[in-house]
């Protein structure tokens, strides 16, 4: 008996938490969300979704939590925001932490496997972003895939075009890293504070060092359980 109304209370606890309007527009009504028979999009209270007529979000395989890990009475926001023809396909469930910031803008391209984004990180497609399976993403990352503005050449040439991201299998950026456009990581890859990727990074690497980067260890491995 004693476990039933446990159970009973978690449940009510998490039926509280979330913002149910737009659990019930956004899985039942809305649609530009197309989703595997029971999977969702979980918005707690805090998250704010904007996505244009014209965007589509595909769900598969699990649901996409908006807003976790908020605390206590706490006001704090999620975002989500997607732009003209933007598409977000999502593959095995995501994690959004309170604070977190996900935007795809006119007709970029956000596939993503299961990842957890922390409080602070922030993700922009305008061309194409990809996340592999057990992607790790801690406190105050941003990933771009595009410099936002124009640079042009003495010729008045675009010299900063956009350029894909892609982010391999079980990756972890650690906190305040920057992953900027056209980078490629490999599987198994690590990235320590405060680190600003620019170049390709090969499988199994740890990655230091402020905005030059230093190999510091070959063959690393490491788990998402944690210390």
């Amino acid at each position: 008996m004693k476990k039933i109304l446990k159970r009973l209370y978690h449940k009510l606890q998490w039926i509280n938490s979330i913002k149910k309007i737009d659990f019930i527009y956004y899985n039942y009504l809305c649609k530009r969300v197309l989703r595997d028979k029971e999977v969702y999009i979980i918005p707690y209270k805090g998250a704010i979704i904007d996505i244009h007529r014209t965007a589509k979000i595909e769900l598969h395989g699990q649901n996409l939590n908006i807003g976790i890990n908020k605390i206590g009475k706490s006001r704090a926001e999620t975002y989500v925001k997607m732009e003209k023809e933007a598409y977000w396909k999502c593959n095995n469930g995501a994690s959004l932490c309170y604070g977190g910031n996900i935007e795809i803008h006119d007709n970029g391209c956000l596939e993503t496997n299961s990842f957890f984004l922390n409080v602070g990180s922030v993700i922009i497609a305008t061309k194409r972003i990809e996340l592999g399976e057990d992607v790790w993403i801690g406190r105050d990352c941003v990933i771009y895939d595009s410099d936002f503005h124009w640079m042009l050449d003495e010729n008045g040439n675009v010299r900063n075009v956009s350029k894909p991201v892609k982010v391999g299998n079980h990756v972890w950026l650690t906190n305040h890293v920057m992953i900027q456009k056209g980078v490629e990581i490999g599987a198994n890859v690590v990235i320590c504070p405060h680190t600003i990727v620019r170049k390709n990074i090969s499988e199994g690497k740890m990655i230091a060092s402020g905005t030059t980067q230093i190999c510091v260890a070959d063959d690393i491995k490491w788990s998402s359980e944690l210390i």
